[in-house]
């Protein structure tokens, strides 16, 4: 599909039939119409590639032409918000919202491979409901994001409603959100966020996503242990202080409609403050492949367990 867009214009596509398999790639032309266009939306580590042509609408070329060297390709995403595709009846959908861990970062081998813990809930969903209802995995992580602080574009609170609550078809959402409200108070701008602070910012959101008629999960924060080595200060004993209290209220209210355990599913048993080796990405804060599959392995048991509305078990 493609289609041309005036500069500054908000613009909702007109329906194009187009066949969309499972865990197909989905390629979107745009024209932008103007040289200087000031601002527009984007994603910048979206771990996906996406190509740049020379100036000029191509929007209906069978093949782009694409500028040469790096110029001609970036792994960032612009001016698309979204796309909508018409599904079975009674599917579900599951919004996955949080920060760079959801997002799929960090190593340049996850680049278009499709390794996020959301792509990996994604498949197992799919085998698991393989008839009807389906259910699909909305992917709504961005790197730097926190449940109360912007700096890395707008914090959960701001995003809940067009990331999450407006999604066409979310029925359930699983909220990880927390580390950098931890880290990046500590290690690059304050405010340094108190446990009562983040609780507080999960209540609401918890309150919101209930308020809409949606179930929420949330997910105890991952360990990141050594994440100080690359950039000093994210982690310290104080905020491993905060982390526990912050897993602990996570584990034991009954606010939300369940917990996924990330953090007992990815940590060292040895050495609970870390990561386990084959789980961590590299950085000790971003988790491997393998440390994506597990968590969406925990994330499905989650979503499956009985109780509060969650997916029914098939």
């Amino acid at each position: 599909p493609s289609v041309a867009i005036a500069a500054g214009a908000k613009v909702w596509s007109d329906p194009v039939e187009l066949a969309v398999s499972d865990e197909a790639d989905l390629a979107v032309s745009s024209y932008i119409a103007e040289n200087n266009t000031g601002g527009s939306t984007m994603h910048t580590r979206a771990w996906q590639t996406s190509y740049v042509s020379p100036f000029g609408d191509f929007t209906d070329d069978e093949v782009m032409p694409v500028l040469p060297g790096d110029e001609g390709s970036t792994t960032s995403w612009f001016w698309l918000t979204g796309v909508d595709v018409l599904a079975q009846r009674n599917t579900f959908a599951v919004a996955t919202l949080g920060d760079s861990i959801t997002e799929g970062c960090c190593r340049d081998d996850f680049v278009d491979a499709n390794d996020r813990y959301a792509d990996q809930l994604a498949r197992l969903l799919l085998d698991r409901y393989s008839g009807e209802p389906r259910v699909a995995v909305l992917n709504s992580g961005i790197s730097g994001n926190r449940v109360l602080n912007d700096v890395f574009g707008p914090n959960a609170q701001v995003r809940l409603d067009p990331d999450v609550l407006t999604q066409s078809g979310v029925t359930h959402v699983i909220l990880l959100e927390g580390v950098n409200d931890l880290g990046i108070g500590t290690a690059l701008f304050g405010p340094i966020a108190e446990v009562d602070e983040i609780i507080a910012g999960y209540k609401q959101i918890i309150n919101r996503v209930h308020s809409a008629g949606l179930k929420i999960l949330v997910g105890t924060v991952l360990p990141f242990k050594g994440f100080e080595d690359i950039l000093p200060n994210y982690w310290t004993p104080e905020n491993e202080a905060k982390r526990q209290e912050v897993n602990a209220w996570i584990r034991t209210t009954d606010l939300h409609d369940g917990f996924v355990d990330f953090d007992a599913a990815i940590r060292d048993p040895d050495d609970p403050e870390r990561m386990l080796p084959i789980y961590d990405g590299g950085d000790a804060l971003h988790p491997s492949a393998a440390g994506y599959e597990r968590m969406a392995i925990e994330a499905e048991t989650a979503l499956l367990l009985p109780g509060k509305g969650r997916i029914k078990r098939r």
